[in-house]
């Protein structure tokens, strides 16, 4: 691939597709708004929250790299994420 733009484009808009389905699905007797549809979407795909889910399912440990710093990073991710995650999710 030349670019992945566009390959990422393409990922995005899969990514979105499986977020509106998730939340369809969920919404029973269709009482959630459409506008409130938009914002749970806008939620669930934006990097902050799906870096919290990752770690918190334990996908890091997956990644195959290289980078000698990347397991610091992720040790410090994981001291933010206990003192923040309750923000994140309302509760």
């Amino acid at each position: 691939v030349p670019s992945y733009q566009r390959l990422e484009w393409v990922g995005d808009a899969v990514l979105c597709l499986a977020a509106r389905e998730w939340l369809f699905c969920r919404d029973d007797n269709h009482s959630t708004s459409v506008g409130e549809l938009v914002v749970l979407e806008s939620t669930l795909v934006c990097n902050e929250a799906l870096a919290c889910i990752g770690f918190m399912k334990g996908l890091h440990r997956l990644i195959d790299h290289r980078d000698a710093k990347l397991p610091g990073r992720f040790s410090a991710f994981e001291f933010e994420l206990k003192d923040n995650v309750r923000g994140l999710w309302g509760t």
